[in-house]
């Protein structure tokens, strides 16, 4: 009997800890909303693939599409949500029961010697156990639709920090482009400036040798 309180008492303390791990419920619908807004926004609808050839892609199902995995995210927190209600009522479900079966239990070990006492503390064990095992499963059902989502929603952000990156430096890219292309155009103005005094040299001493065939 103390092996089944103390298995009781385990299988609670997983489902807190588990509960521990579930999303803050107000953050996301917060999040929720304000990504439907954003993906609703989109008007040029960008890439998230970086052009990396070793880039690979475990959960976004379209990568290609930044409105498409913005509305993945939305849809896994609202599965996640959906659990969580049909979870949370499976728990309510299993723990009316535990106050009556926990008064029946002690009120039969202070009679364990009379018949049916037993009886009646085996069977509020065993389905206090059941039910304790109901509650934790039910949350870890939550947790595992939680874990979907933050993946999804972390590689999400990995793949537009890459993205951005790749960004950045066909920017940096394009600014040497200019930078050289200026440079090319400063030296070609400077050659075009040397050719036109060169010229005008040459036309000077052409004139000056004309003036002087002139006088003799």
């Amino acid at each position: 009997m103390v092996s089944a309180m103390c298995e009781i008492n385990t299988r609670s303390m997983e489902a807190v800890e588990t509960s521990k791990d579930l999303m803050s419920a107000p953050e996301a619908c917060s999040m929720m909303e304000a990504l439907t807004v954003f993906s609703s926004c989109i008007k040029i609808d960008p890439s998230l693939k970086s052009g990396d050839p070793m880039e690979k892609f475990e959960h976004l199902r379209r990568p290609d599409s930044l409105k498409a995995s913005l509305y993945q995210v939305a849809n896994a927190m609202s599965q996640t949500f959906q659990t969580a209600h049909d979870s949370v009522t499976t728990i309510v479900n299993s723990l009316e029961s535990m106050p009556t079966l926990m008064a029946d239990c002690l009120e039969a070990m202070e009679i364990i010697n009379q018949p049916g006492s037993q009886d009646v503390i085996d069977y509020a064990l065993e389905t206090l156990n059941y039910s304790a095992e109901q509650c934790v499963n039910s949350a870890l059902d939550v947790d595992n639709d939680c874990t979907k989502a933050l993946l999804i929603i972390n590689e999400l952000c990995e793949a537009a920090t890459a993205t951005d990156g790749r960004n950045k430096q066909e920017a940096e890219k394009t600014e040497n482009l200019i930078k050289q292309r200026n440079l090319l155009k400063a030296q070609q103005e400077q050659i075009i400036r040397n050719l036109q005094n060169d010229l005008s040299e040459q036309k000077l001493l052409v004139e000056e040798a004309m003036s002087d065939y002139k006088v003799s």
